[in-house]
């Protein structure tokens, strides 16, 4: 079972792959209706990522579920939103008031400015990172590691540090790291926890890069209160 852990009244919980495949573009919807509900007892809002900037807003437990987008925002009790992923990073962000902001963090949608985006919905208090593939696991272009510098405005060098294995590779979790810490994000957390977590050297969670897997675990948070 995933693990799960909080901040106030917001939890938030990441599948494993005992849980079972989350992609809903791949599982049928009853199916995937029975995993959410076993991970998480509550309406669920799972957004059809694109690799994009574009945000969901759910007002209402349940709404906007498939709805086109990467970033995916509630304050309501009792809605569940959620990422799923298959090595990209899945960050969550939560204010004090317990706004609850989730993004799917891929190499182009970090580049398109995802996680400015979504750090323009709240002044957060927590930012949690999730599983994503690591540096040690990502060989990269050099064209693209320096289209996503600079777009986030670093050295190349910052987020693609020295690799024998690969030559050229993408660090995708310094990259999320520091558009946080330019917003003055203080707590900073990952999950499961107490570090940072590669799909592609841990078989609890699947990789598209590096295992050529086609399911998807899931990251998702919500109000208890």
């Amino acid at each position: 079972m995933g693990s799960e852990a909080a901040f106030g009244a917001v939890r938030w919980v990441v599948s494993e792959r005992n849980d079972g495949d989350f992609c809903p573009d791949r599982v049928k919807p009853a199916l995937l209706r029975d995993r959410q509900r076993a991970l998480v007892d509550l309406p669920w809002t799972l957004v059809d990522q694109v690799h994009g900037r574009n945000l969901v807003e759910v007002i209402t437990p349940g709404m906007g579920d498939g709805t086109c987008g990467d970033i995916v925002a509630t304050s309501v009790v009792g809605a569940v939103v959620g990422i799923w992923v298959g090595d990209c990073v899945p960050l969550l962000l939560i204010s004090p008031e317990g706004r609850i902001v989730m993004a799917h963090v891929g190499w182009r949608g970090l580049a398109a400015g995802v996680v400015d985006h979504a750090l323009g919905q709240l002044t957060p208090a927590v930012a949690v990172i999730g599983p994503h593939i690591g540096p040690c696991c990502y060989q990269f272009s050099r064209s693209d590691v320096e289209t996503v510098a600079s777009s986030i405005g670093v050295p190349p060098e910052v987020i693609s540090p020295p690799s024998q294995k690969f030559g050229v590779v993408l660090d995708m979790g310094v990259a999320v790291e520091h558009l946080l810490g330019r917003a003055g994000v203080l707590d900073l957390r990952y999950e499961p926890g107490p570090q940072k977590v590669c799909t592609g050297c841990d078989p609890r969670w699947f990789s598209h890069r590096a295992r050529s897997e086609t399911q998807r675990h899931v990251m998702a948070a919500w109000r208890t209160r």
